[in-house]
């Protein structure tokens, strides 16, 4: 996975678990525990949680910042 994940691009991709890379673009929603991606719920492992907050963060067309976000 660490191979497939170097060969995308940062700025679309995020890595959410050891199992798992998403498009940022796919995402229809996310909470501190899954990402909805499509009609899939995919766990978000600790780890990848504030690099997952900090570019969708970065990326939001309303300036936001992390507290924000649902702490479910």
């Amino acid at each position: 996975m660490r191979q497939v994940e170097e060969t995308l691009p940062q700025d679309r991709f995020c890595r959410i678990h050891r199992s798992y890379i998403v498009s940022i673009n796919h995402i229809k929603k996310f909470n501190n525990k899954t990402v909805n991606v499509g009609d899939k719920n995919l766990p978000i492992r600790d780890q990848y949680r504030n690099i997952l907050m900090g570019k969708i963060v970065t990326l939001s067309p309303v300036p936001r910042n992390k507290q924000s976000f649902s702490s479910n």
